[in-house]
């Protein structure tokens, strides 16, 4: 009987001291954690910081790196570039620099908190190429889309200049699968879809004498 007891009071024992383990090693990873994710927001608000105090680009913190930003820059600036780039590791702010304006209406310069409205990308590309095109000058602002696309007749007044400041609303039968020039229309219909953007590939197609695929 008394032996009996005495394994009862040791499995209890042992019972405990897993407890008291199992309980303390919880406590643990818990707490490693959360010293994980504090960690992780300390380095995320560091660079947060980092950018909202030093505002304005084109710095340089480690001559390391001067003579390639400086071939970098140069080939930007011949290529016409209009943008911005941060350099960063781990959480520091190595180098920047910004090309042209944020907006061009006032000539505000890029900084750390622009903000930029970021459309539709196919449309960027589009309206670049396009612009490409004015300073090869294989077209003009004024040229109008009848003069490169004389089956066009959905709007007979309208431009390159209007292409590439969007400053038009064409339409295709949603069921062509294969849309000509001749088969925009000006008027939205219910079986209709906007194609500015086709009418665009369109142009440049005829003006460089290549499929849209072998522009990109």
């Amino acid at each position: 009987m008394q032996i009996k007891r005495k394994r009862a009071r040791v499995c209890v024992y042992i019972l405990l001291i897993v407890l008291i383990l199992g309980i303390f090693f919880l406590v643990y990873r818990q707490s490693r954690a959360k010293t994980i994710v504090s960690n992780s927001n300390n380095n995320r608000s560091s660079l947060a910081v980092a950018l909202s105090k030093q505002t304005n680009l084109d710095m340089q913190t480690q001559s390391l790196y001067s003579e390639k930003i400086n071939t970098l820059n140069k080939n930007l600036i011949k290529d016409h570039f209009i943008g911005a780039y941060v350099g960063v590791r781990n959480n520091d702010i190595l180098f920047s620099h910004g090309f042209g304006s944020i907006n061009a209406a006032n000539s505000n310069n890029f900084r750390f908190d622009s903000r930029l409205y970021v459309g539709n990308f196919q449309d960027v590309l589009d309206t670049t190429m396009l612009i490409a095109l004015y300073n090869q000058n294989k077209v003009k602002l004024s040229e109008k889309v009848t003069d490169i696309l004389p089956e066009f007749s959905a709007d007979s007044s309208l431009t390159i200049y209007d292409l590439i400041v969007s400053n038009f609303s064409v339409y295709v039968n949603k069921n062509n699968l294969t849309p000509t020039a001749k088969s925009f229309s000006k008027g939205k219909h219910s079986s209709s879809i906007q194609a500015n953007r086709l009418l665009r590939e369109i142009v440049m197609e005829k003006v460089m004498h290549q499929n849209y695929e072998k522009l990109l």
